[in-house]
């Protein structure tokens, strides 16, 4: 049993530092855009032409009588006439009657009655999936966790130390707060415990925790004098994070939420600002100077090559971050010789900062993944921004944002199609007959 475990010790360890494992780098978005400009008013049957899947049987022609251990599985699992009519017609039945609470479970009663298994790709890839679950849920628990709560702490206790050093600048006090209420209230919500260094922080971090408990759409004056609108309903608890025997996986995963959702804008995006929640060039410039700020508190708390490690093994679950992460402002920094962040109080270093930024690819989100309102002429691009562990780049998700409102051009105008459909994801990753179930939306929406 020993050598049982070690063997699989070893295995885990290898599959986490093979980087054959990790998701493809074969998708290119320019590509993807390309093809999209040149077959902007294809039609569903024009699609279905290209990517043809042939034609099906409209039924399964059932012989049961000639079917082997057909009796046994009628007898043990009692089926009635009813079922017994469905199989007959379909060739196949989905039943209420017989459901298990897992996979497993439904497995181990076939087992047990000695019936025959069909064993399906989806049985496979629940395997998959179950075990990448399982051994992430370890990963977070056993390193992530800990790790993050050591970085977070020595933030905090390096905060007093920024505020001394920039005491003769006032200019810079509002930026000193914003890291303060950032790294604050991520310890607040991983430790429930949080030491501010600005006492209008315990009440800010208050308020934000019950618009978090809300889960509700806000307007929120974060980090700036104008609001941004924050979708707290993204920082609802699920998955394994649910688990009651493991509290500390809930409160983590707010903190990561907050961490991956709460941007410091580097460019404002582009979309309707008649609601009144639209940035200054000032809070920009703010906002620009916090996240430099986060980068020499990094420095100064020693925490960059722990906080690297996570980022590393995120991007291995999960991805590349879709956002300005820290490497890329210590590439900006060194490429414009900004040597402090408190340079960035001259408007003027703030244009070159931008401009700089706009020449590279990792300013430009691209997955839309906060709430933006179209001006009804052009598409909306999102902010370029700074988050310390963003949200991930993934396939499926970029493919799901590009085939809903307002990502639709057909003939000018924009479509109103407001959700995708799951089978968008299984016609993007190459299941052509996906399409055909697809047939009406593909007509109505011209996607």
């Amino acid at each position: 049993m020993k050598n049982l475990a070690l063997v699989f010790t070893m295995f885990t360890l290898s599959f986490l530092a093979c980087p054959t494992f990790s998701q493809s780098n074969t998708f290119s978005v320019e590509a993807y855009k390309q093809f999209l400009e040149t077959h902007q008013n294809m039609d569903g049957g024009e699609l279905m032409q290209m990517h043809d899947a042939g034609t099906f049987l409209n039924h399964i022609p059932a012989q049961t009588q000639n079917v082997l251990y057909m009796d046994s599985i009628a007898i043990k699992y009692e089926l009635t006439d009813y079922e017994k009519s469905l199989i007959e017609k379909n060739g196949f039945m989905v039943t209420e009657r017989l459901k298990t609470t897992t996979l497993g479970d439904a497995l181990r009663d076939i087992f047990y009655k000695d019936l025959p298994l069909f064993i399906s790709t989806d049985a496979i890839l629940h395997s998959l999936h179950f075990s990448y679950d399982k051994i992430l849920k370890d990963v977070e628990l056993g390193y992530i966790i800990p790790k993050l709560t050591d970085i977070l702490d020595k933030l905090q206790k390096q905060i007093p130390a920024l505020k001394t050093q920039y005491a003769t600048q006032p200019e810079m006090t509002k930026s000193i707060e914003d890291v303060d209420l950032y790294i604050g209230l991520t310890n607040l919500l991983l430790t429930d415990k949080s030491d501010f260094t600005f006492s209008k922080n315990v009440s800010k971090a208050d308020s934000l925790i019950e618009m978090i408990k809300s889960l509700g759409m806000e307007d929120v004056d974060l980090f700036s004098e104008h609001c941004r609108k924050y979708d707290f309903s993204q920082l609802k608890v699920r998955g394994h994070y649910t688990d009651e025997m493991q509290p500390k996986l809930g409160k983590y995963f707010q903190a990561m939420m907050w961490l991956g959702r709460t941007e410091f804008y580097l460019i404002p995006p582009r979309a309707d600002t008649s609601s009144g929640c639209s940035q200054t060039k000032y809070d920009i410039q703010r906002q620009i100077i916090d996240a430099l700020l986060l980068s020499k508190l990094m420095n100064f708390a020693g925490v960059q090559s722990s906080f690297d490690e996570i980022d590393g093994i995120i991007e291995f679950f999960v991805g590349k971050s879709d956002n300005v992460t820290l490497n890329n402002l210590v590439y900006l920094q060194d490429k414009l010789q900004i040597t402090d962040p408190s340079e960035l109080l001259d408007l003027s270093r703030v244009n070159d900062f931008q401009n700089e930024l706009k020449k590279n690819e990792f300013a430009y989100q691209r997955i839309l993944s906060q709430v933006l309102v179209n001006n009804g002429v052009d598409s909306i691009v999102p902010a370029s921004s700074f988050l310390l562990l963003g949200q991930r780049f993934i396939v499926d998700s970029y493919v799901f944002s590009q085939v809903v409102y307002d990502r639709i051009n057909y003939n000018g105008s924009f479509i109103r199609r407001m959700l995708p459909n799951s089978l968008d994801v299984l016609f993007a990753l190459g299941n052509n007959a996906s399409a055909q179930l697809l047939q009406n939306e593909l007509e109505q929406y011209h996607y």
